[in-house]
């Protein structure tokens, strides 16, 4: 919840405090300004489908998960956006639901591309026209998601060198066939901690 809802809260209880005064009681609370985690939403039905999903693979073993092709898609823009909401909270309490904005994926944007990957190497990346329509609730438990958040992550670095969509997607290419194999390697091992996360928070959100 971003602090000037929280201080409206507070004021509509008949306590009457300015937003500044509030501001540095809080941060003598010890409660400091951050992003917000960014989270798909979450219905009762996701909840209850990612937590029998995750029940049911729980205790697979590594080479089980090296057998899995994880793939989605991912949107990119030429200009990005920064995203200006902040939360009051502190430190540690990132990922409590409360501190969490919720996301809806597959909005408009110049270049959509699938990709894949598993244990051993990466898949190609793939141009996609048209509408996406598809659920995509459970980033955390198909880590091809950090793969696009490393892309996104790197792209930081290019954004002056980056004019146009086809700039963008040649520079999302070369970044994606580099992706060191030690990553692909990491993610897919840590599937088993990410079921047991899944299942500890009920089928909610995770840090992940």
């Amino acid at each position: 919840m971003p602090i000037t809802a929280q201080h409206q809260y507070f004021v509509a209880g008949g306590v009457e405090m300015s937003l500044s005064t509030f501001r540095r009681r809080m941060l003598d609370l010890g409660f400091s300004s951050y992003s917000p985690a960014r989270k798909p939403a979450l219905s009762e039905r996701h909840r209850l489908n990612r937590l029998k999903w995750c029940e049911e693979r729980v205790n697979w073993t590594i080479d089980q998960w090296k057998s899995v092709v994880w793939s989605d898609e991912s949107r990119y823009t030429v200009v990005g956006n920064d995203g200006g909401f902040r939360v009051i909270r502190k430190e540690g309490e990132k990922y409590l639901e409360q501190h969490i904005l919720e996301t809806h994926k597959f909005g408009k944007g110049p270049i959509m591309l699938w990709g894949c990957f598993w244990y051993g190497g990466l898949g190609p990346l793939v141009a996609l026209t048209g509408k996406i329509d598809q659920d995509a609730y459970s980033p955390d438990l198909n880590p091809i998601e950090h793969l696009w958040a490393y892309i996104t992550h790197k792209l930081r670095s290019k954004r002056s060198e980056i004019g146009n969509v086809a700039q963008l997607e040649a520079a999302i290419r070369k970044i994606w066939n580099g992706i060191p194999s030690i990553i692909l390697e990491n993610l897919v091992s840590s599937m088993p901690a990410r079921c047991l996360a899944v299942i500890e928070a009920g089928g909610g959100h995770t840090k992940y």
